[in-house]
């Protein structure tokens, strides 16, 4: 088995995790909302759905990033980084042009983007 479909296995469980999760969470605050409407009781419950609610929070987050940052803290980022590091410092052409190889190599072995996967 390939470490891309490892990775993309790896990445579809935790997302059906997530929904699964999301799932529940409202399926659950639901039955309680309609029970404490129907009652009239007070939103006891609701110090739970907000711990809960919390908890889906950052399991969305740990599934699916933090919107917006385009990866950013991720592997790829850092080592976007660090090549612009390197080249703000001045390299030599040599050296330079042997990362810059690098670079282009590794953007032809990876022609698909790790939220493409499901």
């Amino acid at each position: 088995m390939s470490d891309m479909y490892k990775l993309a296995r790896k990445r579809a469980k935790q997302k059906v995790k997530f929904f699964k999760h999301l799932k529940s969470f409202v399926i659950i605050n639901s039955i309680f909302l309609t029970i404490s409407y129907l009652d009239g009781d007070g939103l006891e419950w609701l110090n739970v759905t907000w711990i809960w609610g919390i908890f889906v929070l950052f399991h969305y987050l740990k599934v699916f990033g933090v919107p917006g940052t385009d990866g950013v803290l991720s592997k790829r980022w850092e080592e976007e980084m660090e090549y612009r590091e390197l080249k703000r410092m001045g390299l030599d052409q040599d050296e330079y042009e042997e990362l810059d190889l690098r670079e282009k190599r590794r953007e032809k072995a990876a022609r698909w983007n790790e939220n493409d996967l499901v």
